[in-house]
């Protein structure tokens, strides 16, 4: 039996005396305190407390994962001083990197794979997610970022990164964490500068040749690099095979996720529910929710500003009175196909087809929607949908067909296509949905669910009002509606303007 090099136990209280010579090991209690728990070992197992061991004392910390939602998993950390946490992660991602990476070594074996990369937008927990994997499963934590590894003076910078990857060759097993690592993964050709490209090649190729070794032996070290950049926009040379895994993407939250952790915390369910509708409609990140968690519990009122739009969102359709249930419900049949695989096309104008498409799945269907309208983000979108079971919705008009064709092969999420040009795959299916969608006769529910999708006010003479116009003109103010928001009296102006 060895000796024990470093030591992190969690305990309640000071712990005043070591056990020295008593065999220790990850998950077990500290030999002699009740309330303690051994979280790490070097080396990993079971070893002897000796005298040269290097002991660190954390807060006792409890935790509990709760895997009963759909699509998310909540981890729940209870504290020793009464305080608790709450992470909310989408439940595919995180058993990936568990099984692929964290499990392995727990187990004592090296991982399946030397690390991968988290890319996605900032906010939605990727560097959380592996310390807490890490923290859980007794690995000792590497952590680097641009703070602590570059600098402005030539050599220095790759001396650092020599240095953190030693201390994970010195205590396995052991995980890497690049965070923020868009100085590591951006593509050379993306470089600027002399004396930027030297330093970046030169830090790449450490890292790669590290990897490899790392490989090769069997180490029992895990690399995750997390960054905000797109996929595309990732060196090919960390993807190639034998490196790191394929990326995997963290998406921002649905409203599962949302409601999950602001009820968790502690805000009232008809709270939770106004305002996971509106986090998620804003697209903000899970770090935005938990903020907004926090002032909501102060009494404040807190303010959502959407943020920069990603080329797609994740939509919580406005809800419905009986009169527009009534109308959309004759629609049912769809609801029992949007499963794996099926596509259909929905021949009306993106202006007018969005909104009544998102109110048929979201409210009759029940099933969370992704909205693509820039096609530079279409794998995000598509990896959104696929994460969290939504269905993804494509304005064609506007999406090229090559993207289309890629979405329709790379993606096993329902996909319905909203446009008037022909219909972008063979296979789409209901082509009638549109004009029973669009018929025209149908102008109260129709009208009422695009001004509340786009967020116009009107008035009980408005609806009066729309019942006599003319075909193409409530047509006009129908397309209308999504260039002007507000109140339809400025809809009406700005038709009079076209």
């Amino acid at each position: 039996m060895v000796f024990c090099r470093q030591v992190r136990v969690l305990s309640n209280k000071p712990i005043t005396r070591l056990p020295y010579y008593r065999v220790i090991r990850v998950g077990r209690s500290f030999p002699g305190y009740g309330d303690t728990k051994v979280s790490y070992t070097y080396p990993h197992g079971e070893c002897v407390l000796g005298p040269c061991t290097e002991v660190m004392v954390e807060e006792y910390i409890t935790y509990n994962i709760d895997e009963s939602l759909e699509h998310n998993i909540v981890l729940e950390l209870r504290f020793a001083s009464g305080t608790r946490e709450y992470y909310v992660y989408p439940k595919k991602v995180w058993r990936k990197i568990y099984s692929k990476f964290v499990k392995p070594l727990s187990n004592g074996e090296p991982p399946r794979e030397a690390g991968t990369i988290l890319f996605g937008p900032p906010g939605t927990g990727k560097t959380s997610m592996a310390r807490i994997l890490a923290w859980l499963h007794g690995l000792h934590t590497v952590y680097i970022d641009p703070q602590n590894i570059l600098s402005k003076y030539v050599g220095e910078s790759e001396q650092r990164l020599h240095k953190y990857l030693g201390l994970a060759e010195a205590y396995e097993p052991s995980l890497v964490l690049f965070d923020d690592a868009e100085w590591l993964v951006r593509s050379r050709q993306s470089i600027q500068g002399g004396e930027d490209v030297g330093t970046y090649l030169g830090m790449m190729n450490i890292l790669l040749r590290r990897i490899e070794r790392w490989s090769r032996a069997k180490r029992m070290i895990v690399n995750i690099i997390t960054t905000n950049v797109g996929e595309e926009k990732i060196d090919p040379a960390l993807k190639r095979s034998g490196r790191l895994a394929r990326p995997i993407f963290v998406p921002l939250p649905d409203y599962e996720a949302v409601y999950t952790l602001l009820t968790r915390m502690g805000v009232d369910k008809e709270k939770a529910e106004k305002y996971a509708i509106k986090i998620v409609n804003a697209g903000l990140p899970m770090s935005d929710a938990a903020s907004i968690a926090r002032d909501l519990l102060a009494g404040e009122t807190p303010e959502i500003e959407p943020v920069k739009a990603r080329g797609y969102i994740r939509l919580v359709p406005p809800t419905i009175s009986t009169l527009e249930k009534k109308y959309l419900e004759k629609h049912r049949l769809v609801c029992h196909v949007l499963n794996q695989g099926t596509r259909i096309w929905v021949n009306l104008e993106a202006e007018i087809g969005v909104p009544l498409v998102a109110a048929l799945v979201g409210v009759i269907c029940k099933k969370p929607l992704v909205i693509l309208h820039d096609q530079r983000r279409f794998d995000e979108a598509a990896s959104t949908a696929s994460l969290s079971g939504a269905v993804l919705v494509i304005t064609h008009d506007y999406i090229s067909r090559d993207v289309v064709r890629l979405l329709n092969q790379i993606t096993s999420a329902p996909i319905i296509f909203v446009g008037t040009t022909t219909p972008p795959v063979p296979s789409a299916i209901y082509p009638r949905l549109a004009e029973d969608l669009g018929g025209i006769e149908n102008r109260e529910p129709i009208f009422r669910i695009v001004a509340d999708y786009y967020n116009i006010k009107y008035r009980s003479e408005d609806i009066h009002d729309i019942k006599h116009m003319a075909r193409d003109a409530f047509s006009v103010m129908l397309r209308a509606m999504s260039v002007v928001r507000g109140h339809i009296k400025h809809v009406r102006r700005f038709t009079r303007v076209v």
